[in-house]
């Protein structure tokens, strides 16, 4: 085996193999951060979009019990409620995902929906004149990521 002279510089190929292999592991684990930042950034992105879809579903039915003038035919997944002697009816289609308002789409992306109604005593009811609270449960799953939001509203009777 031949020796390079004290004056000539460089690498042998056994120092260039090992840089090699340290670059690599480096490369591979760089890899494995990129490819992971990015699994993670679709699960946050899931969880907003389950997160805003349920938020916006409950918050228009939250609205419109509050500007109600009171509720007609309540049940597990649907309800009538009065506004101005204006009846509308609301129903969870579980095999569409959607709550539809009078038969027109209301809120879609659903996968689970429940409403109960509570007395002032906080037994369960399903007399509507009875009901002094309504507990809204709704449900949205974006890519095996679910999303549940419970809320309570109050139902403030409107004297004619």
């Amino acid at each position: 085996m031949k020796f390079l002279p004290a004056n000539k510089f460089g690498f042998t190929v056994i120092e260039a193999l090992i840089a090699v292999v340290i670059s690599s592991i480096i490369m591979l684990v760089a890899t494995a951060l990129y490819v992971q930042s990015g699994q993670t950034t679709m699960i946050v992105k899931d969880r907003s979009t389950a997160t805003y879809a349920v938020q916006e579903a409950i918050e228009r039915l939250v609205d419109d019990v509050r500007n109600s003038d009171g509720f007609e035919d309540v049940s597990g997944e649907s309800f009538v409620i009065v506004t101005k002697g204006d009846k509308a009816e609301y129903v969870f289609d579980k095999n569409k995902g959607t709550i539809q308002k009078n038969g027109a789409v209301y809120s879609s992306g659903l996968t689970d929906f429940s409403i109960s109604y509570l007395t002032l005593r906080g037994a369960e009811t399903t007399i509507a004149t009875q009901a002094a609270r309504m507990t809204l449960s709704v449900a949205v799953t974006e890519n095996d990521v679910t999303k549940i939001i419970d809320t309570s509203v109050i139902i403030r009777r409107k004297t004619l």
